[in-house]
């Protein structure tokens, strides 16, 4: 699985797609909404919003928890933390539907720099053909 790295607020927050579905890395979403304790915030969750990721690393093989779009959603729309509601709002908003329709998230600025890198390679890539 390869990992897409987003970043919220200065947090990093990491996408494995697991299945064709995007799944956070939990301790990402944690740190974002400020639980101190990843895994007593995993036990609030059913079992099929919850999962294991492994993921290639320099260090070599990594597991990591990870959490499903539906896990998100609940364990920040039961956080009363502030920072819960505007994260849910980017993440429903901004992250998931951009997933969905491109197969990646990049801010306007990052979207048009690589429609412009697209857009070369293409004028490359028809040079060398020709």
């Amino acid at each position: 699985m390869s990992v897409i790295p987003f970043s919220y607020d200065d947090h990093p927050v990491r996408v494995i797609e697991r299945d064709g579905e995007p799944w956070l890395v939990a301790a990402d979403v944690c740190g974002v909404l400020t639980i101190a304790n990843p895994r007593d915030a995993l036990a609030r969750l059913d079992p099929d919003e919850k999962g294991v990721g492994t993921t290639d690393t320099l260090g070599g093989m990594q597991r990591m928890a990870i959490i499903s779009e539906a896990g998100v959603y609940t364990l920040a729309m039961t956080s009363r933390k502030p920072q819960a509601k505007p994260f849910v709002r980017w993440l429903s908003h901004e992250v998931i539907p951009s997933i969905r329709k491109r197969g990646m998230y990049a801010t306007p600025a990052g979207a048009e720099a690589i429609s412009k890198m697209a857009k070369r390679w293409g004028l490359v890539a028809q040079e060398v053909a020709a």
